[in-house]
């Protein structure tokens, strides 16, 4: 490039590569090796990493799980998901999968975070089936309250124990995905 030789497409400055992947991680406000408090913060994260997803029209098939432990390891993990996904509910479970696969011994955790990548355009072809179709809609509509009013203003009870345990579900963050 210093030489004036580069192959690259030429672009607007505003212009940018789209995202490879979409995530959010938390460090706890103190240590743990409660389920209970692990699951929430998954469920919490999850949500968030979705919601950003279906924010900017992407959806995904490789979930990552990562878990920094009190001796600052940190391991992440990741499972291919049978279908491209934007719901937080396929995407917790499979972070509990994850879960239940690497952390076997109880290890002090003090950063949970989640991560969706191998990203492509949300396509809008509709479902076939009712269930799906309903299941479309109510996220839809969650998203819309959510927007209008704050986020996490309607939120999966699971989040609770998250909040109990001194982190609120802070308002997403601006659209700032990683790009490698």
């Amino acid at each position: 490039m210093g030489q004036g030789k580069d192959d690259s497409l030429v672009r607007h400055p505003d212009e940018s590569d789209p995202p490879k992947s979409v995530g959010h991680s938390h460090t706890l406000p103190k240590n743990t090796t409660d389920r209970t408090i692990a699951e929430a913060f998954l469920l919490l994260l999850s949500e968030k990493v979705a919601a950003r997803m279906r924010k900017a029209g992407y959806c995904g098939k490789v979930m990552s799980l990562i878990l920094r432990f009190s001796d600052f390891k940190t391991i992440s993990r990741q499972e291919t998901l049978g279908e491209p996904t934007q719901e937080g509910g396929v995407i917790y479970k499979a972070a509990l999968r994850l879960l239940d696969r690497f952390w076997t011994n109880r290890q002090q955790v003090r950063l949970f975070g989640v991560s969706v990548s191998g990203l492509a355009p949300a396509g809008r072809d509709g479902f076939l089936f009712d269930d799906l179709k309903r299941r479309e809609g109510l996220t839809r509509a969650v998203d819309l309250i959510n927007q209008k009013y704050g986020a996490f203003t309607i939120k999966p009870a699971g989040v609770l124990n998250a909040e109990k345990y001194g982190v609120l579900p802070i308002p997403l963050p601006p659209m700032r995905m990683a790009v490698r």
